[in-house]
């Protein structure tokens, strides 16, 4: 059991994270809640048996806490990065606070942030969808040749930080080095040279959609994958179509686990001493840096 710290609450709590830890309550204890708001943090505490906080620094320091869970980081802003290379415990930092957004990647790029352990969320890697895919590659499908993928956005949203989970997510499946070919404000062309493992080029292209939404929804997320020896194309977090020479099937993949759960649960094993692959830094920026040469 790995006992954690939560800091901070952004609006996502009750949609994303709430649930996904209710779920691992049997691998991830909450031992202490800290947030701004401090009815907020009392109501979250009271769901895990938790302990509301009223220090942040105190939170952290708790002998029992072996990881800390940022969840929200109006608190401090840039001040972030410096408190969790004090707190040197291992940290899983939520997409939405502005330590993730692209155009603060330099900070990583001046620091050692190899150490403690900072897990970006990069959940998209872990979607149901996308784990059926990563299976058929391996086995019926072949590796990815060319990738669209299309994402609705809101108006005036900042395209660097749009982009910079679906730059990770075509890496991720292709498995190589990437170079940027070609922008515009709606679309990223990504190239993945050959490689010594894979001998082909393959490509990626990125569209952002503007939509008059108020915040991004990941279920709008569509890409259509050409591999060796088929295609897949998926629709949302939970629906994939794939068809190779025998064969073409939809599934509905609602009974999987949800990309955040898989995400935290690798973060808790690997801080419990597991050799698991998870999301780094060094993922972040190269994806940032990706967007930045666009």
């Amino acid at each position: 059991m790995l006992d954690v710290a939560i800091i901070g609450l952004d609006s996502a709590w009750e949609t994303t994270y709430q649930p996904a830890l209710q779920v691992l309550r049997d691998r991830m204890r909450i031992r202490v809640v800290w947030d701004a708001v401090a009815t907020r943090a009392e109501q979250a505490a009271s769901e895990f048996q938790a302990i509301p906080c009223a220090g942040i620094h105190r939170a952290v320091a708790l002998p029992s806490v072996r990881a800390v869970l940022v969840l929200g980081d109006a608190w401090c802003h840039d001040a972030l990065l410096s408190f969790l290379m004090q707190n040197d415990k291992p940290s899983f930092v939520a997409d939405g606070t502005p330590l993730l957004r692209a155009r603060a990647i330099n900070d990583f790029t001046n620091k050692d942030v190899r150490t403690p352990m900072i897990v970006p969320e990069l959940s998209l890697r872990y979607t149901p969808a996308t784990s059926r895919l990563r299976e058929l590659m391996a086995t019926r499908l072949g590796a990815a040749r060319e990738i669209n993928v299309q994402v609705e956005c809101p108006a005036n949203s900042d395209l660097m930080q749009s982009r910079l989970p679906l730059i990770d997510w075509c890496r991720y499946l292709v498995g190589k080095q990437a170079v940027t070919q070609s922008a515009t404000n709606e679309t990223l062309q990504l190239e993945f040279p050959p490689s010594r493992s894979q001998s082909e080029t393959a490509l990626a292209r990125i569209t952002l959609v503007e939509t008059s939404t108020v915040a991004q929804n990941v279920s709008q997320f569509t890409a259509t994958i050409q591999c060796e020896r088929g295609t897949a194309k998926l629709r949302g977090t939970q629906e994939i179509t794939w068809t190779d020479t025998e064969d073409r099937r939809t599934e509905i993949l609602e009974g999987e686990r949800d990309g955040m759960v898989v995400l935290l649960d690798l973060f808790c094993r690997r801080v419990m001493g597991g050799l698991v692959p998870i999301p780094t830094i060094d993922d972040l920026i190269t994806s940032a840096n990706l967007a930045k040469e666009a």
